[in-house]
């Protein structure tokens, strides 16, 4: 049998699939050393980038030092080389790597694609000098005011602006429609757009053809609207003129005689079963009328008279022209969007030829363009590099032109005999709105390069999640997937084509299941999951998730997802009551709102009177809490350079009043925030009233120093004015806020690079950039995480809670979605593909095939993000979501959201586990109908642990202006001084100190790096002066009575403030507390001295008068590296 060199792995979630593509990695390279500039291993983030050139250099490190690891066992294996040969050809390899470290080529894909976009830059007639902008939306923002610019300039684009406004009333949105036109603009960006853009631009730019083309449309629909009026009317007045009325006929307004009247209303022509039964036996009179009607006579008369020649008129042409009638309609609602799309891709180019700019969106469809009229060798050739071996992960989220792009080089290399390889998994395809297509994974791809040289390898161990997470999976998303299909499959008229593709879900699923290692199962830890359904009766209908989205703060939420606020807190608690860390700890949203309602949840509940912080932490990060603009100190800031580029402005003015009463002040002065009654109180009207009464209010409740400096402002940098205005206002005294300060004057520096250095066009450029300018949090900080489904791709967490696992698995029919759908069905078919907006209206268009097949992927898309969220726990998986409404008389669930299939599959579902498959899990089993839980496994217990929050964090935020901080610095631990005992002098103290801080900041020897860290980055201490601090650091808690003091069994105060009745405040070095015992700790340098003794003598008395049995101790640290021993010398208390 011949030998396939094009492998696709199918790799679902845990399963190894980083140690897969470096297996594979290395297999190549260690046959043939110099093999590695030959490869391309694509990868789709920078961050996947850098972690696979990581895991492949290490692994060649461990290697060549001889390291034993499955991996080395394969690799002998495969190579033939022995312990010794592998660990010198490893070597080789990884001196070559290093030594050649531009041609080790592991990239993003758009890294790759822009490597070639500039080696065709002068065939392409790019300028040499072409920027590329990954700021996709800035260029269209610019595209759309040129658009703007020529409305009432250019007719037929003042009539798209105008229809697209009238589509927006109508539809109950608002006349502005510029936030709808750059949503819209986005689409310009769909591959179906860009793929027909050149064949619509003729039809789009002939203004005759577009006039000629809508007239058609509308005729088509106004004519049937017309007719079915007409019958409408001559059935009505035909009834009437015998004496008739709908009362008189069978089931009365809901039976025939009322489609009369129905139709004489535009869409309004389905009929029923009642009708449909008297147009297949119109023979039958009797069906007109009920069996005790007194009219009998004069219905037979009428219906004979030509009541049903009309009734068959009508449902006839219906049914003849329907189809047609409602194509119609759909084209006509966005057929307007078609010219303004066109419109703005020409001003899009504009602002392309003008700025000299390429965007990075455009480079996958240019390239598409340069590479299907080349061959590999020339752009092998123009690249500079000959690829045989191309490596490509995550392939579900490749799109279909990427892969266009990619095909013609993996063509090539395996005519030539190379292995190439893809790694994907169609379960965790959740970017098909950024282009991915996950049929290529599942078919296409294998399809198009055929099976005979295609092998599919399936990686089926999960290695990250316990046995019961994993068996819960297993049989859930079987059955989801079938419950699923099933439900697709009910649809009524649906043609073999869509049947087919409705079994694209099972298939998408037939490799769920996974197995628990065997060097595992005798775990007795084996997980826990648990999935909670809230019964909680609404005032009304199941919110949706626009309703949803739109609450954002804990007093606006009502019904189950308030109910749920308030478990998620108590699950948190009682995980880190049994020994998890916050940081061990994660809540996967749908989307940022949900995060809100989490992160508000806790903070709620920390400042409420049930809140235990000494016990519990509940905080929590989130990427919209490490935006800048979550911060009030920030928020503030650009409120004052918005007032000061203009005092007239008296939104900003107020906006200042209210960030710094409501917020600021109240942190830095510990006074009571305001209530909105206050606030009413104290602003009411400041938008309204006279600048100088918005100056009077400054004078009376801001610094008197911004009052008094504010002339001096316009003569500043933006810069140093933001500094000023930091310190006049005291915002770096607010700890919390330090972080967000320094990322704000980042900001501005990035603002100052943009060629503009003042306040008139910062607004504007903040506006662009605020929701994506963020702060990083340093590692190690023990906090929850709140994270977003698709961020929490390719992570994962000991315990994960889904506070509100509830969505819908089809489109949100309240959100715009356009469907790119193409028909050869004449007239419409003069158009080679339309704009359509995605409603059940389409299954009866002649789009219904577009339309059902977009509706399987988004029932794809919203099972894939569930199942990316079940796969992230190691240990621990909770989630929280409503009982569905509405069960049905046969118990059945309408299952057309996430926690109704949830529920569905769960109580249904009785999967046993085999001898061939033990990894399943008869779901029902374990749910509790009555009490609406269910739960397998055991709640996590394992050993507290103290997390480190040494993080090196900012201590000091310093504000005030470079011309205060330009000094020379003319002592620094005697860098100057010539005198050799001065200077050893200046060495000897600075050493101590160091040595000092570090002792009073770490909690256990588990820290002592990340303390290290602290004074070689901030140049206190040279790499040689941290050698010495860690040898004596590890010296001192070598001492037994140290170790004790230094272990995770006592609970641990570092420099922690003792506030006394007089508001004064002590800090010892170091307190221990164990039940009611506590020892006093401080470190000291030098010679001892009685103020030692009365230091720790005081802070003794303090402790002892909290009833605690106490006991002190000086330890004196060496002051010098060549210092004396440690000395530890016991204090009696008083």
């Amino acid at each position: 049998m011949s030998q396939k060199f094009f492998r696709i792995y199918s790799s679902s979630a845990g399963s190894g699939k980083t140690y897969t593509l470096t297996r594979e990695y290395l297999q190549l390279v260690m046959r043939d050393p110099h093999q590695f500039r030959h490869i391309l291993a694509v990868t789709f983030t920078n961050k996947a980038t850098e972690e696979m050139k990581s895991r492949i250099i290490q692994t060649l490190r461990g290697l060549a030092q001889g390291q034993s690891s499955p991996l080395a066992t394969e690799l002998q294996e495969f190579t033939g080389l022995s312990a010794a040969g592998l660990r010198e050809r490893a070597n080789e390899v990884l001196s070559l790597i290093l030594h050649n470290y531009s041609q080790f080529a592991i990239s993003t894909i758009d890294s790759f694609f822009q490597k070639i976009l500039r080696a065709f830059a002068r065939e392409t007639d790019l300028s040499t000098n072409f920027r590329l902008d990954l700021d996709t939306q800035s260029a269209i923002n610019e595209a759309i005011k040129l658009l703007l610019e020529d409305a009432g300039k250019n007719e037929m684009l003042t009539l798209w602006l105008t229809q697209f406004a009238e589509t927006r009333i109508e539809e109950g949105q608002t006349w502005d429609i510029q936030k709808d036109i750059l949503q819209l603009a986005n689409e310009i960006f769909n591959e179906n757009f860009s793929r027909f853009e050149a064949a619509l631009r003729p039809h789009l730019d002939d203004k005759n053809f577009l006039v000629k083309y809508r007239e058609q449309i509308a005729k088509m629909r106004r004519d049937l609207e017309t007719k079915m009026r007409e019958l409408g009317q001559k059935g009505v007045a035909l009834m009437q003129s015998h004496g008739l009325d709908v009362a008189d006929f069978a089931f009365g307004k809901s039976g025939v005689a009322n489609y009369f009247y129905k139709i004489q209303k535009p869409d309004n022509y389905d009929f029923g079963t009642r009708v449909q039964t008297i147009v297949e036996t119109p023979e039958d009179l009797s069906k007109w009328y009920s069996k005790t009607s007194k009219q009998q006579e004069s219905i037979e008369n009428v219906v004979a008279g030509g009541l049903l020649q009309l009734l068959l008129e009508a449902t006839d042409l219906y049914q003849t022209q329907g189809l047609s009638y409602k194509t119609a309609k759909e084209v006509l609602r966005y057929f307007y969007t078609l010219g303004l799309l066109a419109n703005i891709a020409v001003k899009l180019q504009q602002y392309r030829d003008e700025n000299d700019v390429f965007l990075m969106a455009d480079v996958p469809r240019f390239l598409n363009g340069i590479i299907a009229g080349s061959d590999a060798p020339y752009l092998y050739e123009k690249v500079g590099n000959t690829y045989r071996h191309f490596l490509i992960d995550e392939f579900q989220d490749t799109s279909n032109m990427q892969w266009e792009n990619f095909k013609p080089l993996v063509e090539n290399s395996l005519a030539e005999g190379n292995l190439n390889l893809i790694v994907g998994d169609v379960k965790q395809s959740i970017y098909r709105w950024r282009g991915g297509d996950w049929k290529l994974l599942l078919e296409k791809v294998e399809k198009q390069i055929g099976s005979y040289q295609t092998e599919r390898r399936y990686l089926n161990n999960n290695w990250r999640s316990k046995q019961n997470v994993i068996a819960f999976n297993n049989s859930f998303f079987v059955a989801s997937a079938n419950l699923l299909a099933e439900k697709l499959e009910a649809e009524p008229h649906l043609s073999p084509d869509i049947l087919a593709e409705v079994q694209k879900i099972p298939t998408a699923y037939a490799d769920v299941y996974q197995i628990f290692p065997e060097t595992k199962r005798q775990q007795s830890d084996k997980g826990l999951v648990r999935v909670e359904f809230i019964d909680k009766e609404q005032d009304s209908e199941q919110e949706t998730d626009d309703e949803a989205d739109n609450e954002t703060t804990t007093s606006r939420v009502t019904g189950w997802k308030q109910i749920a606020q308030k478990r998620l807190v108590k699950i948190a608690e009682q995980l880190q009551e049994r020994g998890l860390a916050a940081s061990d700890i994660a809540f996967l949203v749908r989307n940022s709102l949900d995060g809100i309602l989490v992160a508000q949840a806790l903070l709620d509940y920390k400042n409420s009177a049930e809140a235990q912080p000494q016990r519990y932490v509940y905080e929590a990060v989130s990427a919209d809490s490490l935006l800048l603009e979550s911060a009030s100190s920030v928020r503030l800031l650009v409120s004052l350079l918005a007032y000061l580029h203009n005092t007239a402005n008296r939104i900003a003015s107020a906006h200042v009043l209210y960030e710094y009463c409501s917020y600021i002040k109240p942190s830095l002065y510990k006074t009571p925030v305001p209530t909105p009654e206050e606030l009413n109180e104290l602003f009411g009207g400041v938008t309204y009233r006279s600048a100088q009464h918005s100056l009077e209010l400054f004078q009376r409740f801001l610094p008197a120093a911004f009052i008094e400096k504010r002339p001096s402002f316009n003569k500043m940098a933006i810069y140093e004015l933001t500094e000023q205005l930091i310190a006049i206002f005291e915002l770096n005294k607010i700890e919390a806020e330090r972080a967000y300060l320094q990322g704000f004057l980042d900001a501005i520096l990035e603002y100052n690079r943009t060629g503009n250095g003042d306040m008139s066009s910062f607004g504007e450029w903040w506006e662009k950039k605020r929701q994506k300018l963020s702060v990083r949090l340093p590692e190690g900080q023990n906090a929850m995480q709140i994270i977003t489904v698709h961020s929490s791709k390719g992570l994962e967490y000991p315990a994960v809670i889904i506070p509100f696992c509830d969505w819908d698995l089809d489109h949100n029919v309240k959100h715009h979605n356009i469907l790119w759908a193409s028909t050869d069905t004449e007239p419409f078919g003069q158009l080679p593909i339309s704009p359509i907006r995605y409603g059940k209206e389409l299954g009866q268009t002649v789009y219904a095939k577009d339309y059902y097949s977009e509706k399987i992927q988004a029932y794809l898309d919203n099972l894939n993000l569930l199942y990316v969220a079940f796969t992230r726990p190691e240990n621990t998986l909770i989630c929280l979501c409503p009982k569905p409404k509405g069960i049905g008389k046969n118990n059945e669930v309408k299952v057309n959201r996430v926690s109704a299939l949830l529920y569905e599959a769960i109580r249904t579902t009785n999967i046993q586990p085999t001898a061939e498959k033990p990894d399943y899990l008869p779901l029902a089993h374990y749910f509790d109908e009555e009490a609406n839980v269910f739960e397998v496994g055991q709640w996590p217990t394992q050993t507290a642990h103290e997390s480190n929050n040494n993080a090196f964090v900012m201590q000091h935020f310093r504000a005030e202006t470079w011309r205060n901080r330009l000094n020379l610095l003319t002592q620094s631990r005697g860098f100057f001084e010539q005198d050799e005992s001065k200077k050893l002098r200046y060495q000897k103290v600075s050493f101590g100190l160091m040595l000092h801080d570090i002792m009073a900041s770490i909690r256990t020897a588990k820290d002592l790096k990340t303390a290290l860290a602290k004074p070689y980055f901030e140049g206190q201490a040279s790499e040689a002066e941290v050698r010495e601090l860690r040898d004596r650091v590890r010296q001192a808690l070598a001492n037994p009575q140290m170790a004790a003091w230094f272990s995770d069994e006592w609970s641990i105060y570092n420099e922690s403030d003792i506030i006394l009745p007089n508001g004064k405040i002590r800090r010892p070095d170091r307190v221990l507390i164990k039940d009611q015992n506590a020892v006093v700790i401080d470190f000291k340098t030098g010679q001892s001295h009685p103020k030692h003794t009365e230091q720790v003598q005081e802070y003794m008395g303090y402790l002892q008068e909290m009833n605690y049995k106490t006991e002190g101790y000086l330890v004196y640290l060496p002051a010098t590296a060549q210092g004396q021993e440690l000395k530890i010398q016991p204090v009696l208390s008083l």
